[in-house]
């Protein structure tokens, strides 16, 4: 009779965990301070490739979820920053906000569109018949 083997899984060594733990609060405290860019974030904790961050990122859903809580804080320090230019009578960012947020109110830019054809391009198409 063959003898099958199971294969198990080898046990993280604590001190991987500990170093792989320490980068991803370095790469959130990072990521905080360069607003969201992860490139950026790898460099400052010398992290050489973004893959580490991506592979944090996608196996780790504490990790993702404090990740996506970075997002959103600059999306409002951002926010904010438009806000205060608009406050200060900035034409581009008034106008920026108003096609983003005042579609609803009629602010947004249509595109028109026209064609035109030939007097014989148009007796072939009503001369056709759609089957």
């Amino acid at each position: 009779m063959e003898k099958t083997t199971k294969r198990k899984t080898k046990p993280k060594r604590p001190l991987v965990e500990k170093r792989m733990s320490e980068n991803k609060e370095k790469l959130l405290m990072a990521l905080k301070e360069c607003l969201g860019i992860v490139t950026m974030a790898c460099e400052m904790c010398g992290i050489k490739s973004t893959n580490t961050f991506y592979l944090y990122y996608n196996n780790d859903k504490e990790f993702r979820e404090k990740v996506e809580e970075v997002k959103e804080t600059v999306i409002d320090f951002v926010e904010h920053s438009l806000l205060t230019q608009i406050k200060a009578g900035e034409t581009t960012a008034t106008i920026f906000y108003l096609k983003t947020k005042g579609k609803h109110r009629g602010y947004a830019e249509v595109n028109r569109t026209s064609l035109e054809i030939s007097e014989e391009t148009a007796k072939v198409i009503t001369g056709m018949q759609i089957k």
